[in-house]
């Protein structure tokens, strides 16, 4: 085997691991190209260092046996140095591994935002409206037809077919959804954790008020992305939901 041979091994030995898992993981979002950037920015080092190592081999000691040998020591090196346990423990966007869900309220006959939301959110298949106005989602919702629509009704919903709130479950995690009106988030959301909590729930969604909210109390995530077309303070805004196995991640996203 010559130099060049015996360097595409070590290459192919440092890269293999994360490669793999990588770009599979590209089917699902560009994003991924970070984790394979920070791939090649930890084992790049040692990949010198083992080209290196065998380019002051002599000649007649580089053979197949003594390549095969290196590489086994040098992936055993690598995989127990604190750079590689750091990559594994912290690398957060694992798609295979994470569920995102959109959460829309208060589009108060704007379909455009709801349009533009989901549209934006294309790998989110999961969609919470929190009502006000539930003919908006109805008129866009067959537009998406590989999303999974949960819908309430709110107090400007008058004579809907929906009900004033639900219980889903996504990622394994138990969600309370609703407008809120009946529990009187403009005045807190005791009462709101409260259902959550009777209802064996881990995440709360709520609208009503128009302004974006996310806090963690008693054991329970509380989500509310404001409105979509008309905020109260701030702009126009939804939420989106990381669930992954390792936690949950509530975020605010202006439209």
């Amino acid at each position: 085997m010559d130099f060049k041979s015996a360097c595409a091994c070590g290459l192919l030995s440092a890269f293999s691991r994360l490669f793999l898992s990588d770009i599979a993981a590209l089917s699902f979002s560009l994003s991924s190209l970070d984790r394979l950037f920070t791939s090649g920015a930890i084992f790049l080092p040692f990949t010198a260092s083992f080209t290196l190592f065998l380019s002051i081999l002599p000649p007649d000691e580089l053979n197949s046996a003594s390549i095969s040998f290196c590489l086994s020591i040098f992936s055993l090196f690598i995989t127990h140095t604190p750079c590689f346990k750091y990559y594994e423990k912290n690398t957060f966007y694992r798609m295979v591994d994470k569920m995102r869900i959109t959460v829309i309220s208060d589009s108060h006959r704007n379909t455009n935002a709801i349009r533009k939301i989901l549209n934006a959110e294309n790998g989110g298949d999961t969609v919470f409206f929190l009502g006000d106005v539930t003919a908006d989602i109805e008129e866009v919702m067959h537009e998406y037809p590989n999303k999974t629509f949960n819908i309430v009704s709110g107090n400007c919903d008058f004579f809907s077919a929906y009900p004033a709130s639900g219980v889903a479950n996504a990622g394994g995690h138990n969600i309370f959804y609703t407008h809120g009106h009946t529990l009187s988030v403009k005045y807190g959301t005791e009462r709101l954790i409260a259902a959550a909590r009777e209802r064996n729930c881990d995440i709360a969604l709520y609208g009503h008020t128009h302004i974006s909210k996310i806090l963690y109390e008693d054991g329970v995530y509380v989500v509310n992305p404001g409105s979509c077309s008309s905020p109260r303070e701030g702009r126009a805004s939804y939420a989106v939901i990381d669930i992954e196995k390792n936690g949950i991640m509530p975020i605010i996203i202006n439209v």
